[in-house]
């Protein structure tokens, strides 16, 4: 799994031509998953946006849009409003011109905020062409980055299919239990003690992988290692459900849903806090909350 959040140092154009884990080996050849990320206040938004028209490119990753609170309120109230983006190199804003080739452009093409805000594109326009990429291309997705909840710092991504939202260098292991794997014999009823049992054992598991995983950089495993990050979620529902014999559409599946999903929570919870005292993750937890002072640039919506 790759990721990325596309900032100063790393632009669309530079993307277009990174292959993160093209493939591997896992019995047969599949290809790698990257998520890339961009502010929708980066100079770059257009052409990250409609990168995937050109086929080919990027093929093996996601992309999510991180759009701010300040840009949907601008959304609702203000759309004609020019949009406003801003060089995270070095504070400064900009609008973009219409006349622009979205798909090849630099800072050099843009012209500071402030000026007669006209022949831009309006944050209306930005959305518009967003929403259409979105529905001819399925991408790409949105990140409501200012929800995201905080912990520790400032989230700069998620993972590549959106469950867990990460730090900068920050990893996560994700792992599912296969429902169908614990319906009694005859479909009588779930083995609640073993899945109970599972879930504990699940969890350490996924602990367990980041102390013996390789990071390709030293950052990315301090991080992970400091954090501890994992998800832990659920597969075979559907298959549960017809050897249990219950409608898959029925109050009574969504009923089991809910009592599945509560014991996993409350016991995957209460066996993170298990090892947590175990873990060396008090003093990074102390670190990165002296040092958590992100602030988010503005979008520029005054």
């Amino acid at each position: 799994m790759g990721l990325i959040a596309l900032g100063g140092d790393l632009g669309a154009d530079q993307v277009r031509r990174v292959q993160f884990a093209p493939g591997q080996e896992q019995g047969t050849f599949r290809r790698g998953a990257n998520m890339g990320m961009m502010s929708i206040e980066h100079p770059d938004i257009l052409n990250f946006i409609t990168v995937k028209a050109v086929p080919g490119v990027l093929d093996n990753f996601n992309r999510s849009v991180k759009v701010t609170d300040a840009f949907m309120e601008a959304i609702k109230g203000r759309p004609q409003q020019a949009h406003v983006v801003t060089n995270p190199r070095d504070g400064r804003k900009y609008c973009i011109p219409r006349k622009v080739n979205i798909t090849n452009y630099g800072i050099g093409d843009l012209v500071p905020a402030g000026r007669q805000a006209k022949g831009y594109y309006t944050v209306g326009q930005v959305w518009d062409l967003l929403v259409r990429s979105a529905h001819a291309t399925g991408e790409p997705g949105i990140c409501f980055i200012d929800r995201a909840p905080p912990a520790l710092g400032r989230i700069e991504a998620t993972n590549p299919c959106g469950e867990q939202p990460l730090l900068a260098y920050e990893s996560c292991t994700l792992g599912s239990i296969d429902l169908a794997k614990f319906v009694m014999p005859g479909g009588a009823d779930m083995d609640w003690d073993a899945l109970r049992g599972m879930i504990v054992t699940a969890a350490r598991f996924l602990d367990d992988v980041l102390d013996v995983n390789h990071y390709p950089t030293a950052t990315i495993k301090e991080r992970s290692l400091g954090n501890r990050k994992l998800g832990l979620g659920l597969m075979g529902f559907a298959d549960a459900l017809i050897m249990l014999g219950i409608r898959y559409d029925s109050d009574q599946a969504a009923d089991l849903a809910g009592r599945i999903a509560k014991l996993l929570s409350q016991t995957a919870r209460q066996a993170s806090q298990d090892l947590a005292k175990t873990r060396p993750t008090v003093s990074e937890r102390k670190r990165r909350r002296e040092t958590s002072s992100h602030p988010r640039p503005s979008a520029g919506f005054d």
